[in-house]
């Protein structure tokens, strides 16, 4: 069985890839806009104190994804 691909996933995957791809472009207009140094200084230390938990859900959803790969590839018939 040959499954269609979902264009329309792979619409919005290459819209939300645009956008994190560029964002070393306009976060830093952005951050000059919204206040400077004060904008910067505010949210890196609110990511500080929030360093532990954003590893956390980085680890559980790559092992997430590890299993969700290994569940789909067993699953398919070649």
């Amino acid at each position: 069985m040959n499954k269609k691909p979902n264009l329309k996933k792979t619409f919005w995957g290459s819209i939300v890839t645009l956008f994190l791809g560029s964002s070393c472009c306009w976060m830093s207009a952005l951050a000059i806009w919204l206040g400077g140094a004060a904008f910067v200084g505010t949210t890196a230390s609110y990511l500080e104190t929030a360093q532990p938990f954003l590893i956390g859900v980085g680890v559980v959803l790559g092992f997430v994804t590890i299993i969700r790969f290994w569940r789909t590839r067993k699953n398919r018939q070649y």
